[in-house]
């Protein structure tokens, strides 16, 4: 067991945060009829926050597990403190992509909610009555997408220094 490269960790990176977003996508979708209720939508926003961090995080957190496993088995010497942080600042940058595309008006609002999933209910919420943003709801997105690298690093904070077993919460 060898440490794995960059490339080798920030493609399921990638992959994690596309899927968080799409599955962020596919429950506001399903909720489209209660798109009016901003209690729902309320919810809905937390619950895509949660499931688009939480799928970031899993891959820093299994891979701080291994780099633990690395180090008890003393394959290496040092944990690279912030690796984890640079690839959740290069997901951040990709997630920039469409907020620029978006200021710049080559994509429409409606295009926007679909490719970035984790903040569709969200812009329902920062949206007036006729369904068009306010103008600092874009900030308020490129903001919640900075999160990502807080949860990468914290993926793997926690994973290296085991702070999530369950014999630990349990017995302590």
């Amino acid at each position: 067991m060898r440490r794995k490269s960059f490339a080798q960790l920030f493609m399921p990176a990638l992959g994690y945060m596309i899927m968080g977003n799409l599955l962020a996508t596919i429950m506001t979708l399903s909720l489209a009829s209660f798109a009016q209720v901003r209690a729902i939508m309320g919810v809905a926003a937390v619950f895509a926050a949660v499931i688009y961090l939480s799928l970031v995080f899993t891959p820093a957190y299994k891979d701080g597990v291994r780099e633990r496993a690395l180090l008890h088995n003393k394959r290496v010497e040092t944990v690279p403190k912030y690796r984890w942080a640079v690839i959740g600042l290069i997901l951040w940058a990709i997630m920039l992509i469409p907020f620029v595309l978006l200021l710049t008006g080559v994509m429409n609002v409606g295009v926007y909610r679909l490719v970035n999933g984790a903040v569709y209910p969200l812009s329902l919420l920062l949206s007036g009555s006729d369904r068009e943003l306010f103008a600092f709801a874009p900030f308020v997105f490129a903001g919640f997408y900075g999160l990502t690298a807080v949860s990468c690093w914290l993926g793997f904070y926690l994973g290296v220094n085991d702070k999530l077993s369950m014999d630990k919460i349990v017995y302590k």
